[in-house]
């Protein structure tokens, strides 16, 4: 069973952050990176986790990277 996948490039467009964080994130953990040859891709479903938990935080008013 495959897991649906997006580049770096769409996962910063879906969550409103520039690649710069994308890499950020994926260094730190809190994405988790999938390699096919040069190519890194990221799971959908950590990115829609984490849209809601960064809509949560901003939500709340605190502006912090989790």
């Amino acid at each position: 069973m495959s897991q649906e996948k997006c580049t770096i490039q769409a996962a910063a467009k879906a969550l409103g952050v520039t690649t710069k964080t994308i890499y950020r994130y994926l260094s730190n953990g809190t994405l988790s990176r999938i390699r096919e040859g040069t190519r890194t891709y990221i799971l959908v479903d950590e990115v829609r986790t984490l849209r809601g938990k960064l809509s949560v935080t901003q939500e709340n008013g605190v502006l912090t990277d989790t």
